[in-house]
């Protein structure tokens, strides 16, 4: 209706003008053509991702990004995503003393791309769309490299959050994250100590759940599949405390 009552204006400039004005007034979200033929909602649709350290199926830690919902960034009311999610990109940006070693699917966004140069992970075809709802749409498998007194940070932005009913259609993430990470420091306390270890000791017997998984399980790498935690990274932090280990947890 609106672009119908624009073309009927004389003047381009005035088209133009007015076209703007109702971009920023209108209560109803509008889509803008990009230069690759991509759309953009514009003004009121925003999508609300996340991320979430977990262990995966296998006892893996993984980084798992989630969707939860798209909006109206105005109101905070939930809105459907034309036909449901299609497709996506995002672009992971790991600091120095992080490695990225694999991006897992999950259904329905399954198999997903990842480029380890640029860091993007993709997912170009959903077989079976669905509307967000605190839905996981990638895991990645990540390892801490540095010591125990290097800081470093991953960081995850979506590109395209695209419709799968309407070819093209864009909607934009509201914002992105990033996590921060120092390898053994188990209760996140910003150094490491001997109650790191005892804290990952006590997590393997149930009685301390909330630790951070990254930070301990990359104590002791455990190959090319991922980290987990095991009682060995509790011995390594102690040996390293201790002078057996350097400040990178290798025998000296």
């Amino acid at each position: 209706m609106i672009s119908a009552y624009l073309t009927k204006l004389p003047s381009r400039t005035i088209r133009i003008a007015l076209f703007v004005i109702l971009v920023i007034f209108s209560c109803k979200p509008i889509s803008v053509r990009g230069v690759d033929g991509s759309f953009t909602v514009g003004t009121n649709l925003v999508v609300e991702t996340r991320l979430a350290i977990e262990k995966d199926s296998d006892n893996v830690i993984v980084i798992t990004a989630y969707i939860d919902r798209v909006k109206d960034k105005d109101t905070g009311v939930t809105q459907p995503i034309p036909g449901g999610i299609g497709s996506y990109s995002a672009t992971a940006t790991a600091g120095s003393g992080l490695q990225i070693l694999q991006v897992r699917g999950v259904s329905p966004y399954v198999n997903p791309i990842f480029n380890a140069g640029t860091g993007v992970f993709s997912v170009s075809t959903v077989s079976n769309p669905q509307q967000p709802n605190n839905s996981a749409v990638a895991k990645l498998v990540i390892r801490l490299t540095g010591g125990r007194f290097t800081a470093c940070t991953l960081g995850i932005a979506f590109q395209q959050i695209k419709a799968a009913s309407v070819p093209g259609l864009n909607v934009p993430e509201e914002s992105p994250h990033s996590l921060s990470f120092l390898r053994g420091d188990t209760n996140s306390s910003g150094g490491v100590n001997i109650v790191d270890a005892l804290f990952i000791a006590q997590n393997l017997v149930g009685l301390r759940p909330n630790i951070n998984y990254v930070n301990a399980a990359s104590v002791r790498q455990d190959g090319s599949t991922g980290d987990s935690i095991s009682i060995v990274d509790a011995l390594f932090i102690a040996q390293c405390l201790v002078g057996i280990r350097d400040d990178s947890y290798v025998l000296k």
